[in-house]
């Protein structure tokens, strides 16, 4: 059999490999739909939640820094 035959066999075995593979394989949404299912405590109100509280505390951490810097006169 020539090298290019080898080749060509090889590609077809890998190709055919990676299609059964990724039939295998989840899709992103799959997995996410699964992890709300399984995670109880996940809720609208909590991630909202917590989404406010991160960002009053960056807002605080700004403010507290501008303030200080002029506090200084820079």
């Amino acid at each position: 059999m020539p090298a290019a035959a080898a080749e060509n066999v090889n590609v077809s075995k890998f190709n055919e490999q990676k299609k059964v593979q990724d039939q295998k394989t989840p899709s992103d949404e799959e997995v996410w739909t699964a992890i709300r299912y399984l995670d109880i405590e996940i809720d609208e109100k909590s991630t909202t939640r917590n989404a406010l509280i991160a960002l009053t505390a960056a807002l605080l951490i700004i403010c507290v820094t501008v303030l200080e810097l002029r506090l200084r006169g820079l």
